[in-house]
């Protein structure tokens, strides 16, 4: 589909939907290759820096053959960046916002993508799009968002679906349970780090005297069970730093990451098996599946539990039944309300 609308003779947009894990990177990729090949360049948008030097490093190993570039707002030689992007001696430029900021012209764009979509304020994505007056568009989503649905039903923009996963990956085992069932969590992590699996704990904010669990008082929990196996990583942490964090999690003999929503996108742990969310009560349906998606991504069993004390047990329930991203986007539909179909509100 991507390529048949290579062929035609005007800019065509594409919305790619797959849930957390189908490949649409390696969909990404090929499609790339597609421009690559007819001597265009290709640029990838994505939300976080993490996220960015993540596809950089994926990217860079896949076309070998070609000159991939990382643009974020820590890269050190931007001048040079920019040069060979407007010369044409870079083939992929891979980013974050920063890729669509005014002072960044291609030689020969023939392919956007944009990754996690909704994730991008609306203007911010048309000003990439006016880069190049005959670039294709691609969008990824693992979260069709209510705007999405609708632009999907009334807009100009073309949908494909992956509807698979790869085989070896096993359907994560998703529990609901109460807030006084936190010893029982706890000890399901001392547990999963004791196999040298990794886990990931997050909670809604950093301090928040509205919500009962936050980085800082969920760190007084956690610090003397785990000393040293536990890492802390959220948006006031420097993206420097925080890219240090992942790699000393990654690289750790089983851990325990205790972070904000910020690690819903992009961070690809085979051996990562269990999530805790806390105060689940504070996240959307989607929003949880997508932080879901950060587990079972390797061969071995892997489980999510939510946590909360609210009277939300029916909605958080639906995650146990419920594996589809696209069934959970319906619920949150329902939920939430389809956003303005014209203008900026998502």
């Amino acid at each position: 589909e991507i390529y048949r609308d290579f062929k035609k003779d005007y800019q065509t947009k594409r919305l790619i939907q797959g849930d957390v894990g189908s490949g649409k990177t390696i969909v990404a990729i090929i499609a790339m290759l597609g421009v690559l090949t007819a001597g265009k360049q290709a640029v990838l948008m994505v939300p976080t820096e993490i996220l960015a030097n993540q596809q950089y490093e994926t990217i860079k190993k896949l076309l070998s053959n070609y000159n991939v570039s990382l643009l974020t707002s820590k890269v050190k030689n931007k001048t040079q960046i920019l040069n060979d992007l407007e010369t044409g001696k870079i083939d992929v430029l891979v980013g974050t916002h920063s890729v669509a900021s005014e002072n960044v012209l291609f030689n020969d764009l023939g392919l956007i993508i944009i990754d996690e979509q909704h994730k991008f304020g609306v203007e911010l994505r048309e000003s990439l799009f006016k880069k190049s007056e005959s670039a294709n568009l691609i969008y990824l989503t693992a979260t069709p968002i209510p705007r999405t649905l609708g632009i999907a039903m009334f807009g100009d923009l073309a949908t494909s679906e992956i509807k698979s996963r790869p085989k070896f990956q096993k359907p994560v085992i998703t529990k609901h349970f109460e807030e006084n069932k936190l010893d029982l969590i706890i000890e399901e992590i001392k547990n999963t780090v004791s196999k040298e699996e990794h886990v990931f704990v997050v909670v809604p904010a950093i301090s928040s005297e509205l919500k009962d669990y936050n980085i800082e008082n969920t760190a007084d929990i956690l610090r003397p069970i785990f000393k040293e196996k536990l890492f802390i990583l959220h948006g006031d942490i420097s993206s420097e730093d925080r890219n240090k964090i992942i790699e000393d999690f990654s690289n750790s003999i089983g851990g325990v990451l205790l972070a904000t929503s910020m690690i819903e996108v992009g961070i690809d742990l085979k051996s990562a098996t269990l999530m805790v969310v806390l105060a689940a009560e504070n996240f959307g349906l989607s929003q949880l599946h997508q932080l879901r998606g950060r587990v079972g991504r390797g061969e071995k069993e892997s489980k999510f539990y939510t946590l909360s004390n609210k009277e939300d047990v029916e909605r958080l329930k639906i995650l146990e039944k419920v594996d589809s991203g696209f069934k959970l986007s319906e619920y949150d539909l329902k939920l939430r309300g389809p956003g303005e179909f014209l203008g900026l509100k998502q």
